[in-house]
C-alpha cells in the first residue's frame, strides 16, 4: 500500500474508503488507483479518526478536533481548539474526546459546544476512550481505567 515513510497513529474505513492519520496530516486511499492522496491538515500529526454518519472527525496534537461533511474533501475546526486530543469516541449522536492535559470531554453537536466530563479521574491525560451499553470508560496515563 506503499505508506513506509510516514508515522501511522490511525486508520479508518468508511464506505469503502481508507483514511490514515498521520504526523503529515490525513492520507485517503484510493484502491482503483492503488495511490494514497494527502486530503489535509497536513501541518498536524493526526491522532484518532471517527465517524459520525456521514461525518469524519480528525483529533490533531496541539490543535483540538477537526470535522469534515465531504470525506475529507474540506475540513472545519470545531470549538474544542489548541489542545492535544489523543483519543475518539462517537456513541450514538454524542462524540467524545481525551486529551492531554484537560480530562474527557463531550459534545451533542457535532463539535460545536463542548462539555468536561472528568468526574472521578485523578489525572487529566485521557489516552483511550471506549463505551460499554451502560458507561464511558477512560485509560488515564499512569493512572489506570476509569
Amino acid at each position: 500500500m506503499g505508506l513506509t515513510h510516514l508515522s501511522i497513529y490511525a486508520l479508518l474505513a468508511q464506505d469503502n474508503i481508507l483514511y490514515a492519520g498521520t504526523d503529515g496530516g490525513i492520507l485517503r486511499f484510493d484502491e482503483s488507483e492503488n495511490t494514497w492522496t494527502n486530503i489535509g491538515l497536513m501541518r498536524f500529526s493526526v491522532t484518532s479518526l471517527e465517524t459520525q454518519g456521514k461525518t469524519l472527525y480528525a483529533s490533531i496534537l496541539g490543535g483540538g478536533v477537526f470535522r469534515s461533511e465531504d470525506s475529507g474533501d474540506t475540513w472545519v475546526k470545531t470549538e474544542l481548539k489548541n489542545t492535544s486530543v489523543y483519543a475518539l469516541l462517537v456513541v450514538d449522536t454524542v462524540l467524545y474526546v481525551g486529551t492531554l492535559d484537560g480530562g474527557a470531554f463531550r459534545s451533542e453537536d457535532g463539535g460545536d459546544t463542548w462539555v468536561q466530563i472528568n468526574t472521578g479521574l485523578t489525572n487529566p491525560d485521557v489516552r483511550a476512550l471506549v463505551a460499554s451499553e451502560s458507561a464511558l470508560y477512560a485509560g488515564v496515563l499512569g493512572s489506570g481505567v476509569f
